[in-house]
């Protein structure tokens, strides 16, 4: 019973020391997870930041070049230098620096008339020219305007991006423009001096989508404005997402910044498989670690619940054999004693009656001494079930109390089905048709004393056994291979009810 108790309690606790190992890794797998993407991120967000810085001091100073080569067009004192020197006067040393094109001074008809690289400007019109038509048409009359990418013909056909500004003259009409142009090779070799992860990207986008520049080198002028990931960046100045790109389909975690003033928005992004994979795989030696520690807890909870299994079956063992009769396998004494005592109380309790039938093989002696004692005890195990058989309920207990001798304890029944129990009892010994040469009678039989009664106190119990004797003794006084009852109403601890009739059975 105990140990019944522990093996569940030891069930119960292995259940629960997996559920917490596993909740265990499952808080462990998460964490680790937040933790990988946080890291990608701010990395990502840092090669962002110091990129987005060196693009937009850049541009603040390439845009001061241009203000001031638009001022000194714009003042008139440069038109009348000598060639050499009016180029030191419009254009600083900033234009030779790597990655940046030339400056020209477009006038209002597109026409160029100042070239930072030559004393004769070369032979250009950039009338038809976005960043041309967008200052004329007065959108950007104080502002540095950025187009979109073109291949530019002045720098043998690489692609390149205009940066802008208008001139006005005296009475404030527009008088042209000055143009700058950036190398997109200007961006190739600042990317180059970012290590990022296999299969990451940097991305220039243009306030209306398209895109400025990409490493890798892909979808330059390309329009973004239907990509999901566009409509993530467009909606605020900075931040993260998560997108699979359009052109070569890969799931990447991006970090995006606005360049400074400037309308245009930089993304970084890295392969969710690049720090995911490794996640991965550190996920698995950890989880691998849980499946064996988890296994070696089944293996210890199988080897202790197989010995406690054989300890409980060793208990109930031990039980059966203290409560059993080892040469009949019927109820032993004790356990006869202890169940007379249970349901005696309990008919007390409700008031019920309980029936006992004590039964002697006649003549038992005679038949060890006749036929010698191995084939009594065989006699007392062909009894024992034929007396086994004999009763239908299982609150019915079968008991030897001793040597030849039997008893029946039958709750809840009163004499009239106490006799017809014991009448049983004696047919079904009957008909065993065992010889007995020293019994007057020639064959085994038994003879049974019954007594019922309906308890009045808790200290009865042995006066129904008394009665139950006592009856006994009538039947075999009588004759033997008979059934008889308690002759007398005034046992002690008895109540009898009145439709139980005392008497004796012949």
């Amino acid at each position: 019973m105990i140990l019944g108790r522990l093996g569940a309690l030891f069930t119960t606790i292995l259940v629960l020391s997996l559920l917490s190992i596993w909740v265990l890794f499952a808080g462990i797998l998460i964490e680790s997870y937040q933790n990988e993407w946080r890291s990608a991120s701010l990395f990502a967000g840092n090669v962002g930041s110091l990129l987005e810085q060196a693009i937009s001091r850049d541009v603040e100073l390439y845009d001061l070049s241009l203000k001031s080569t638009a001022q000194g067009y714009t003042n008139g004192y440069a038109e009348n230098l000598p060639p050499e020197l009016r180029q030191r006067v419009l254009f600083d040393q900033s234009t030779n620096a790597t990655g940046l094109g030339s400056i020209l001074v477009l006038d209002k008809d597109g026409t160029a008339v100042a070239d930072s690289r030559f004393e004769t400007p070369r032979s250009f019109n950039g009338a038809n020219m976005d960043y041309f038509k967008i200052h004329r048409e007065g959108k950007f009359e104080r502002e540095l305007f950025i187009s979109h990418p073109f291949k530019s013909l002045l720098q043998q056909n690489m692609w390149t991006i205009g940066l802008s500004r208008r001139i006005d003259d005296a009475e404030g009409n527009f008088d042209g423009i000055v143009l700058g142009t950036l190398k997109l090779s200007y961006f190739t070799h600042l990317f180059g001096a970012v290590d990022l992860p296999a299969g990451s990207s940097i991305e220039i986008v243009h306030d209306d989508g398209i895109v400025l520049m990409s490493s890798p080198y892909a979808n330059i002028g390309q329009s973004l404005r239907n990509s999901s990931i566009f409509r993530q960046i467009s909606q605020v100045r900075s931040g993260e997402a998560t997108g699979v790109a359009d052109s070569d389909h890969v799931e990447r975690l991006y970090l995006f910044k606005r360049v400074g003033r400037l309308p245009m928005t930089l993304a970084v992004g890295i392969p969710t498989s690049h720090f995911l994979s490794m996640w991965r795989w550190r996920m698995s030696v950890v989880a691998l670690g849980f499946f064996i520690l988890s296994g070696l807890i089944v293996i210890l909870a199988i080897t202790l619940g197989r010995e406690l299994q054989r300890r409980t079956l060793a208990e109930r063992s031990l039980s059966e054999l203290a409560s059993t009769d080892g040469l009949t396998g019927l109820a032993n004494r004790r356990q006869f004693d202890e169940t007379l005592e249970s349901e005696w109380r309990r008919a007390l309790r409700d008031q019920a009656p309980a029936a006992l039938l004590m039964i002697d093989c006649d003549y038992f002696k005679k038949f060890n001494d006749t036929y010698g004692h191995l084939e009594g005890d065989q006699v007392l195990r062909s009894v024992a079930g034929a007396l086994r058989d004999s009763i239908q309920r299982p609150a019915d207990l079968v008991a030897r109390y001793g040597g030849e001798e039997f008893a029946i304890l039958l709750p809840n029944t009163g004499i009239d089905g106490a006799l017809r129990v014991a009448e049983a009892v004696r047919a079904a010994i009957a008909r065993l048709e065992r010889q007995h040469a020293a019994s007057p009678l020639g064959h085994l039989t038994v003879s049974v004393g019954a007594a019922s009664c309906v308890p009045k106190d808790e200290g009865g119990a042995v006066s129904l056994i008394k009665a139950a004797d006592f009856a006994l003794y009538h039947a075999k006084e009588g004759g033997r291979d008979q059934v008889a009852v308690s002759p007398s109403r005034d046992m002690p601890g008895f109540a009898w009810r009145e439709d139980d009739a005392i008497q004796q059975a012949s």
